[in-house]
């Protein structure tokens, strides 16, 4: 039996021990990967101050921000198919800004759409793929799978620009480990004011002046950013825009300020149960090669020592006798010599004279044998010994 079960060992360790090594350099590579068709809307809200341009007062109420990111599709066939290809996936981010008053009057504040080409497996950008109209080479929508405990280039929507992101503490989100990341978004121009390019002449002492061409500023002092690193994605966030206007002779009007921009609780939740299954997906593919590797190495180790173990049960002397553990052992036709050198048992190689020895059989062959009387056989067993000696 051993000598057929250890190479079934062997063979079954060296085969686990290769689909261990294919699932980690081949299967896994190819399957942490973001999708290349996806679809999902967060909405977030913060205290702001807001310019009222008509008295020129500084307006309390809520901003409200809803935020879409789906495939960028294209026409083929007269069916919509999602851009990209195996490492790049391509996102189109649709980003649409309200105040609401403290009155319940809602106003816009902005709209926009961009799309965004990125690699599948690290998140970060790439500019000129596709339909890419974002221009950064930082991470937009996530961070690497195996995200570390680093600085990452994360790209802000606002000012339009890559910063460095800095890992700040380990944090959980809605009972999911998380790494927590902080940005600062320095005064960035994002030129002309929009639409009008002016403020009134009014909002800087100049009522005589119809208008005054100024840029549009923003900052973000701190900015967190919150990401499960299993998977790479963004769980949550926290913003503290700072948006003013400024004349070229660096006078300044503060436009917006939010005090404290989150994801609503619902976006949350919705945004953690989505990474979870994914982060799921991702553990078994790092835990498999593992427990395929260590199975494989049992069995090659368990068919080594049957091999080790065969091998001691049964070795061959110099006189051409063979040495054995145990009476079961003992090869058919062969001189045979129980361990120690304690028994001898003729065989039909034996001489007498240079003559070969006649084994005696039995009377009645195997069934003579098994009805002899112990005393008989023990016998026997003493004489054999006695020949040895002599």
């Amino acid at each position: 039996m051993r000598s057929k079960l250890a190479p079934l060992l062997l063979g079954g360790g060296a085969f686990l021990l290769t689909l261990a090594l294919l699932v980690a350099l081949v299967a896994k590579p190819a399957l942490l990967k973001a999708p290349l068709v996806n679809s999902s809307t967060t909405q977030a809200t913060s205290p702001a101050l807001r310019l009222d341009s008509t008295t020129g007062q500084q307006v309390a109420g809520e901003f409200q921000q809803t935020r879409s990111v789906g495939s960028h599709t294209v026409d083929q066939g007269g069916k919509k198919v999602a851009q990209g290809n195996g490492d790049t996936a391509v996102y189109d981010d649709y980003t649409s800004s309200n105040f609401v008053a403290a009155g319940g009057a809602t106003s816009t504040l902005s709209k926009g759409l961009s799309t965004t080409a990125f690699d599948r497996s690290t998140g970060a950008g790439q500019p000129g793929r596709f339909a890419d109209t974002t221009a950064t080479t930082g991470n937009v929508f996530k961070l690497p799978f195996g995200t570390e405990k680093k600085t990452y280039s994360w790209y802000d929507g606002q000012a339009k620009q890559a910063f460095p992101l800095e890992f700040v503490r380990e944090t959980q989100v809605e009972g999911v480990d998380a790494y927590e990341f902080r940005q600062v978004v320095p005064p960035t121009d994002l030129g002309p004011l929009p639409v009008v390019g002016a403020l009134p002449g009014s909002l800087l002492g100049e009522p005589e002046t119809p208008s005054i061409p100024a840029n549009q500023w923003v900052e973000d002092t701190d900015k967190r950013v919150v990401i499960e690193p299993v998977t790479g994605q963004q769980i949550a966030g926290v913003s503290h825009t700072h948006i003013w206007a400024q004349t070229a002779d660096g006078r300044k009007v503060d436009v917006l300020t939010l005090q404290n921009a989150t994801s609503t609780p619902e976006s949350e939740r919705s945004t953690v149960a989505s990474v979870k299954e994914s982060k799921s997906k991702a553990q078994l593919l790092g835990r498999l090669p593992w427990v395929l590797g260590l199975l494989g190495l049992l069995l090659l180790l368990a068919g080594l020592l049957l091999l080790r173990r065969r091998a001691s049960d049964r070795r061959t002397t110099g006189d051409g006798s063979t040495v054995v553990d145990d009476d079961s052992a003992y090869p058919a036709g062969d001189t045979a010599v129980r361990r120690g050198g304690s028994a001898r048992i003729p065989t039909s190689r034996d001489t007498v004279g240079g003559t070969p020895a006649a084994v005696a059989q039995p009377a009645g062959g195997i069934d003579g044998l098994m009805q002899q009387d112990r005393p008989a056989a023990q016998g026997r067993s003493r004489l054999w010994r006695s020949e040895r000696r002599h």
